[in-house]
């Protein structure tokens, strides 16, 4: 999920006075600015002297001198612990010389403090310390100011880091380009936890079938359930998800016979299969907001019935990430204070409901009515996440009109990459069996306690930077075939890179929480500059697999 230079070199002392003065200016309003009511959660008041220790403790920790650990209470209170403090599983607390602010900032208490873990809603540590890796804690841990290998290619371009939440591969060789599955996107904090449904694309006549589960990402991954919803199929049939996650028997897609860009033209040759070639256009240099517009023409399917279906084979583009680590860097050290605030409240309007996400849309699909010679919308399609490819169909009555199917697609410049397009008949609905896990293994050996973690669905399994694990499931017997999905769910915490730290301009994160329009017309020239560079970034700064070596035992 960019950076702006200034130089006063040349500047006339009007316009330097100016600079000072608006230097002083942002400075002093921070407090004024988180008293604001963002994303309408209560007030956060922080004090200098409580920004003062946040500062210190990561500038301090960016030099690898002092381990602390922050623990953002239920109450809304922190209590800092910057040195000597100890984390006792079996009495489930966390005890030391620490600091205790209340929720408007202020110190209650400093000295020697405890802290009951069912007490916290969110922490944040600078190192993986002994005894962190307790799911009790690391469900809920902010990683700040750390720096491991594999980073060096976003030191220079911090919001075009690799991100993904839990990825899901059919073999274990496969690169990130051929990822089956990328789970709950848009589950950036445990409030906005989901259950999310990708289609694997595959037809089985085995009653045995493993996945490959990674985190490949400076992120803590936190796995409630990864189930295979299994549909029995038969030859030639094609299942399909709707964006409700219905499932649908259908035909193959037919391929449009026209499909047209106003800027490009005809674009028929980027959407009439699912290979490296797709459909995208960049985002546009004066607003981010910029829709566009592509009509289709589609032959009817064969022996096509009362009920139709739009297949679209399709992914995001960087620019959702790019505001995700904007918001973040946004933040800066007050990152754990906004997001606890968040989990605090138990609102899910903030981070993973941007209002400029929700600006920005989906990709709205209408049709075109000859007798009433106007369009009607069907729906949309939306599904979070730069990597792996989601295959969904859009249902709908077949017009009552001769010919080829015209239909529009409206989406957002630079947002949006089509692989596929095409149109089906809807045969029928069906359901699927759920198939849980039998067996999880690391390194080839089987991680027995991870498997009781996956296969009940009151506990969560962690996943740390650099781990992959292998599911395998037992397929039922009943059907000569099967389609595969899966049902992954759970939420993911970014680990806060040390460049964010340095990058905080909260009054950049009010607009873009409360006047996304101005946002994305100002943010355009920015993103562009990111938008040139931003692929071979993301995709060159994936965490090297045993990044956290000493995590690697099942």
């Amino acid at each position: 999920m960019g950076q702006a230079f200034f130089s006063i070199f040349g500047y006339s002392f009007i316009n330097l006075t100016y600079l000072m003065m608006r230097k002083f200016f942002l400075s002093t309003m921070v407090l004024v600015l988180l008293a604001l009511p963002t994303c309408q959660v209560q007030k956060l008041r922080l004090k200098q002297q409580y920004r003062q220790l946040n500062e210190l403790v990561h500038r301090e920790a960016q030099k690898d001198s002092i381990p602390f650990i922050k623990c953002h209470l239920q109450n809304g209170g922190v209590v800092v612990f910057q040195k000597n403090w100890h984390l006792d599983t079996a009495a489930a607390e966390i005890s030391g010389q620490g600091r205790y602010f209340d929720f408007n900032r202020e110190r209650l208490k400093e000295g020697f403090l405890r802290v009951g873990m069912d007490s916290v809603a969110l922490y944040e540590a600078n190192r993986l310390e002994p005894g962190l890796e307790s799911r009790r804690l690391a469900g809920l841990m902010i990683l700040s100011s750390l720096n491991i290998a594999g980073t060096i290619f976003c030191a220079h371009n911090p919001k075009a880091c690799f991100g993904s939440c839990p990825t899901f591969y059919t073999g274990p060789g496969k690169s990130v380009h051929e990822a089956a599955a990328e789970g709950f996107s848009r589950a950036i904090f445990p409030s906005l936890a989901y259950a999310d449904v990708d289609d694997l694309d595959t037809v089985t006549t085995g009653k045995s079938f493993s996945l490959y589960m990674k985190n490949e990402a400076l992120e803590t991954h936190v796995v409630r359930d990864a189930a295979l919803l299994a549909i029995p199929c038969k030859k030639e049939e094609q299942i399909y998800q709707s964006p409700q996650d219905d499932f649908y028997a259908g035909s193959r897609p037919q391929a449009p016979s026209k499909a047209l860009s106003a800027e490009e033209g005809s674009i028929l040759q980027a959407i009439r299969a699912v290979d490296d070639k797709a459909y995208f256009s960049p985002a546009d240099g004066h607003n981010l907001y910029s829709p566009e517009e592509l009509l289709l023409e589609l032959p009817l399917p064969a022996e096509s019935g009362d009920s139709l279906g739009l297949v679209l084979d399709f992914r995001q583009s960087l620019m959702t990430t790019y505001f995700i680590y904007s918001a973040l860097s946004y933040m800066g050290p007050e990152a754990s204070d906004y997001l606890s605030q968040r989990e605090i409240a138990n609102q899910k309007q903030a981070l993973g409901r941007l209002a400029i996400l929700k600006k920005l849309g989906g990709i709205e699909v209408s049709v075109y009515k000859a007798r009433e010679e106007s369009w009607k919308k069907l729906g949309n399609f939306y599904e979070t996440g730069p990597i792996a490819i989601n295959r969904q169909v859009l249902p709908f009555a077949q017009p009552d009109q001769e010919g080829p199917i015209r239909l529009k697609l409206r989406l957002n410049r630079g947002l949006w990459r089509i692989n596929r397009v095409g149109l089906t008949r809807l045969d029928r609905v069906v359901k699927p069996e759920v198939v849980k896990p039998r067996a999880v293994r690391r390194a080839g050996v089987k991680a027995t306690k991870e498997l009781r973690l996956l296969q009940d669905s009151t506990e969560q399994l962690i996943s740390w930077p650099g781990q992959t694990r292998r599911l395998e499931y037992q397929l039922p017997s009943e059907a000569p075939a099967y389609a595969l999905f899966l049902r992954s769910e759970g939420y993911y915490l970014e680990w806060m890179r040390e460049q964010w730290l340095a990058d905080q301009d909260l009054l950049k994160l009010r607009q873009m929480m409360k006047n996304p329009e101005a946002y994305l017309r100002e943010e355009a020239q920015p993103y562009k500059r990111y938008e040139e560079h931003m692929e071979e970034v993301f995709w060159s700064s994936q965490v090297k697999p045993n990044a956290l070596s000493h995590y690697e035992n099942p």
